[in-house]
């Protein structure tokens, strides 16, 4: 009897930890259908007014980091992002890597912290938002201008950047793009690495062109190939950070840095 007893204690358990397994399963599942499904929104929101005439925004613009404001009102820009920019004016561009299937809009707030499981709309959501570092200088002084955003199981967000990290995908992908308020840019891959966040790679401004220098030259070091691209003082460049599952601990990262060529106003 006692055995017997044991036995459906046994049994309740398990079913209780299946059940519970399959209720976080099913709540993951559905967090990443609705991740999915915003996305699919704002990506028909931007391209379907991209094909629009230009005009120019009505807002005068956001505050960085710095203090300083990343002004749209004496720029023209693309209808795409005047669309996004109304609904919220944490919006400074949107980027698109088509071989790893980013395709989202770039936002920035007062800190690190604010996008990072908050949606486009400041909901929350865990899979957060694509985010420039608060530091950064979106418009065209930014030395360095950092993108953060999550690295999800489902492969969404930056979650399939790491594709990168192969030569071969490399080779058939040399460039990508960020659209900003003041223009588009073809950003031109001159590093690509792993490393954890001991790794000083998270720096927006130089104080001379020689310790800029030695910044892309510490990064070059670290590429897991070489690339053509010639990086000087005066350049413009873009570094994507995400996570990866190269440390327990979580200090992982993929790193992706490219040069800012502009080759168009917006």
């Amino acid at each position: 009897m006692k055995r017997k007893w044991i036995f459906n204690l046994l049994i309740v358990i398990c079913a209780g930890v299946f059940i519970f397994a399959a209720y976080q399963l099913g709540k993951a599942l559905w967090a990443y259908h609705e991740n999915s499904k915003l996305q699919n929104e704002l990506q028909n929101i931007f391209h379907t007014n991209e094909s629009q005439p230009s005009a120019k925004p009505e807002e005068s613009g956001k505050k960085s980091g710095d203090g300083e404001e990343n002004r749209t009102d004496d720029t023209t820009i693309s209808n795409g992002l005047k669309t996004l920019y109304a609904m919220n004016p944490d919006l400074v561009g949107w980027l698109q890597i088509p071989c790893a299937e980013v395709d989202h809009p770039v936002m920035q707030a007062e800190d690190n912290d604010f996008y990072l499981h908050r949606d486009f709309y400041k909901n929350y959501r865990y899979a957060g938002t694509l985010f420039v570092d608060y530091r950064s200088k979106v418009q065209a002084e930014g030395q360095n201008t950092i993108i953060y955003g999550h690295h999800m199981i489902d492969g969404s967000m930056l979650g399939r950047v790491d594709r990168l990290l192969k030569y071969d995908t490399y080779q058939k992908n040399k460039t990508f793009t960020l659209r900003t308020m003041d223009g588009t840019y073809e950003c031109q891959i001159f590093a690509a690495f792993s490393c954890t966040t001991a790794f000083p790679y998270i720096q927006t401004s130089f104080y001379s062109d020689q310790q800029f220098e030695e910044y892309v030259a510490m990064c070059r070091a670290e590429s897991v190939y070489d690339t053509e691209v010639t990086v000087s003082p005066g350049d413009r460049i873009l570094t994507i950070s995400t996570c990866n599952g190269r440390y327990d601990d979580g200090s992982g990262r993929t790193v992706i840095q490219a040069k800012m060529v502009r080759v168009a106003d917006n």
